[in-house]
């Protein structure tokens, strides 16, 4: 059992370091050396658990999709209106693009040319469709108007993930916390949600909205 979690937690690690290795310097730069290296491993333990790099490379995606997806689901199920958790959703993932090494190198291995295994949906796509759902929710619920246009919608809010996504790269989105918290990314997101929601939003339900989001766990404050 000892030797099992040992593995694990090695294949954890090469997983991340994969991560930090392509979202710096792209798939094709990216070494097994100096995965291995990122990781705290040997290349004996890398092949051990990889039979090439793109089979590291895909499995940094899974484990970034599967955290988004989780992610997403945990917003759903809060007890706000559904409108609050696109808005929510926009924070989230442009905090995990200027944080999350697994979820940048996601986003540039669907983009990478030298990246053999790039059939799957692009993160945005996948984005994209829960955004969409969840404004057929926020009809249902009335945080949307009725005529509001969802696809409208749905492209405002990647488009505030993609420019955060840009100015996280840039480096612009990160704060004097060094990119752990609140970036000046989630300021500007705010500050549109809170320009465009009036139009979107019935009077009766909009004092209920937070341009700044909520997080997780926090709801009943």
């Amino acid at each position: 059992m000892e030797q099992q979690e040992r593995a694990e937690r090695t294949r954890r690690a090469l997983i991340r370091g994969a991560a930090d290795v392509f979202d710096r310097i792209g798939y094709e730069r990216a070494t097994l050396s100096r995965i291995s290296a990122a990781a705290g491993a040997t290349k004996g333990a890398l092949y051990f658990h990889f039979s090439t790099k793109a089979d590291l490379a895909q499995a940094v995606r899974d484990e970034a999709r599967t955290a988004s997806t989780a992610a997403v689901d945990a917003l759903a199920r809060r007890p706000v209106l559904a409108l609050q958790t696109v808005v929510d959703l926009t924070h989230h993932l442009s905090r995990a693009l200027r944080t999350d090494p697994l979820t940048r190198a996601d986003v540039r291995l669907s983009r990478d040319a030298e990246f053999p295994e790039r059939s799957r949906p692009d993160c945005y796509e996948e984005w994209g469709a829960a955004v969409r759902s969840l404004l057929q929710r926020a009809k249902a619920d009335g945080s949307l108007l009725p005529d509001a246009d969802e696809d409208s919608v749905a492209a405002l809010a990647l488009s505030l993930v993609a420019g955060a996504e840009l100015f996280s790269r840039d480096g612009v989105g990160d704060g004097d916390d060094g990119g752990a918290g609140r970036g000046a990314d989630a300021e500007w997101i705010a500050r549109v949600w809170a320009l465009v929601l009036p139009r979107l939003v019935p009077q009766d339900r909009l004092p209920l909205l937070r341009p700044a989001g909520i997080e997780v766990g926090s709801e009943g404050e």
